[in-house]
């Protein structure tokens, strides 16, 4: 999760753009955030951030797709973790999303293959990059689905 300095939903935005820039990879337009009210209660000032998918280049074309949004707690409402190779397909997808759970007994899944799904802890935005990077330094030796 988020490294102790991340207080707001602002922090949040600083941290994510910061993995990004680390990971060596661009994103083409940058990063997109907003910011929404998580509630009609107008007594209930909470807000709901939303990093909107983008798409983060590597060097040898490969792709994380992501999307993700937070509560003003900072704790996950939804993401998506998508990486794929460069003619497009699929390595892997972390999702945490509502339709899965019955099935799965949690909110957090790893899909394997377009077929294949199964529960896998949550991660963050670090966690996902940096196992896409995992991936693309140790391919074809590492793989997520082999440690779900």
């Amino acid at each position: 999760m988020p490294p102790d300095w991340v207080l707001t939903a602002e922090d949040y935005t600083l941290w994510v753009e910061r993995v990004v820039a680390h990971s060596g990879g661009f994103v083409p337009g940058g990063l997109a955030f907003n910011f929404w009210p998580a509630t009609t209660d107008e007594e209930n000032d909470s807000q709901v951030l939303d990093l909107l998918p983008c798409r983060l280049f590597f060097h040898d074309g490969s792709f994380l797709d992501f999307s993700l949004q937070v509560d003003t707690d900072l704790s996950h409402i939804d993401y998506r973790f998508h990486y794929a190779p460069s003619g497009g397909g699929m390595f892997w997808r972390k999702d945490m999303h509502h339709g899965h759970e019955d099935d799965d007994g949690q909110l957090f899944h790893i899909h394997c293959s377009v077929d294949e799904r199964r529960p896998y802890d949550e991660v963050d935005v670090e966690e996902a990059i940096g196992e896409a990077l995992q991936q693309l330094w140790h391919h074809p030796t590492y793989h997520p689905c082999n440690d779900a």
